[in-house]
């Protein structure tokens, strides 16, 4: 019998430590796809990365958590978010996995700044 919880024990250390081990890759990976979205969002021209950044992790079942925008259009754009993702690995046991990135751009020629802008206002004539 102490053999079998012995053997019970173990396995729920691993399915736990790889509950965890995938948590913590959706984490990163939701953070480098929001990270990379706010730097695009941010490099055209747009004053809304953090926003951007937050629909994506959102969307990525992550939640933002913080944002830093430095730089602007025409200038290399420096990003970095925080999101965290919450999981249950056991019943009873909830989780925060937390995960930080960081994505920039080099500068952008501002006739293209105009270009993507002038391509987004006739897409979406508000």
């Amino acid at each position: 019998m102490a053999v079998l919880g012995v053997v019970w024990s173990v396995g729920v250390v691993v399915m736990v430590g790889g509950g965890v081990r995938g948590m913590r890759k959706r984490a990163e990976m939701a953070a480098d796809v929001a990270a990379l979205a706010a730097a695009a969002r941010t490099a055209r021209g747009y004053a809304d990365g953090c926003a951007v950044a937050g629909r994506v992790a959102e969307g990525t079942g992550a939640a933002l958590t913080g944002c830093r925008v430095e730089g602007s259009a025409g200038l290399p754009v420096r990003v970095e978010v925080e999101v965290v993702i919450r999981g249950r690995t056991l019943p009873g046991w909830d989780l925060s996995v937390p995960a930080v990135s960081r994505a920039g751009t080099a500068p952008v020629p501002s006739e293209e700044v105009d270009d993507a802008r002038e391509r987004e206002r006739r897409a979406d004539p508000r």
